[in-house]
């Protein structure tokens, strides 16, 4: 493995990454006008860390790794929090041709959660362990970095409509090895030398936050449901000891809305 990360790239290499960003998010503030505000502020945090870490250069191998965990795990992570697919599915006008992509068997083999593992933590390794760390500052780095994070988190999360539900047992399973892999890799760095070890240490330590942070929303997700379930079941077995509220009429159900 060369001494050396690599040379910096130049400067605004990566602003079609960036332009994309700001461009999603200027669409999604123009849609988010009922929308949850958390998820707003998740979504634009996560754009902004995005784009302000693809604008700072790293000069060094601990800021490159510092990127790395911004660009590649934490923005990607608050991005798909604010649930970007399921707003635009709500204002597209075009929903009919997204929902025919979301459910197309492409899609569902890429979000298949040991696939987006290995796209993500398999690009990390041929990056970081091959003769590729030389390139780890250009721009299709950042970008496959950005890409593949987003991916898997997606597919962990699985908070936007997709082909198939995965178990939760899967996603975690997966996200357990891919942490685990992740580790091993920063591991791997800390003993390739002394320029390597802050850098590995960032990573490791980092990577282990945001994967607790993607744990919690798997068990969130799933108590949430589980309590879905159980008040449905509830409601289905109680025996019914009220009447039925008089149906609401249009005017009504109008000024409902409006508050």
């Amino acid at each position: 493995m060369p001494d050396h990360v690599g040379t910096l790239p130049e400067p605004g290499g990566t602003w079609p990454v960036s332009l994309l960003v700001l461009v999603a998010l200027a669409g999604y503030l123009s849609a988010a006008r009922r929308w949850p505000r958390w998820r707003t502020v998740s979504f634009t945090a996560g754009a902004l860390a995005v784009v302000v870490a693809l604008s700072t250069p790293a000069r060094t191998f601990t800021a490159h790794m510092a990127q790395h965990l911004v660009v590649g795990m934490a923005g990607p992570l608050l991005l798909v929090l604010g649930r970007p697919v399921t707003l635009a599915l709500r204002v597209c006008r075009g929903r009919r041709a997204l929902v025919r992509v979301l459910r197309s068997w492409p899609v569902a083999v890429l979000v298949f959660p040991p696939v987006a593992a290995v796209l993500d933590v398999g690009g990390l390794w041929l990056l970081y362990r091959t003769p590729l760390i030389a390139q780890a500052h250009q721009p299709w780095a950042l970008a496959h970095v950005f890409a593949a994070g987003l991916l898997f988190t997606t597919a962990i999360c699985q908070v936007e409509p997709v082909r198939h539900r995965h178990a939760p047992v899967l996603r975690g399973a997966t996200l357990v090895l891919a942490g685990a892999a992740h580790g091993v890799l920063a591991k791997t760095l800390y003993a390739a030398g002394d320029e390597f070890r802050a850098g590995a240490q960032l990573m490791y330590y980092g990577g282990d936050a945001v994967g607790i942070a993607l744990a919690l929303v798997i068990c969130l997700r799933w108590y949430r449901r589980q309590s879905r379930r159980r008040a449905r079941a509830s409601s289905v077995d109680a025996p019914v000891t009220t009447a039925r509220p008089a149906p609401r009429t249009l005017e009504a159900s109008t000024v409902a809305q409006s508050k």
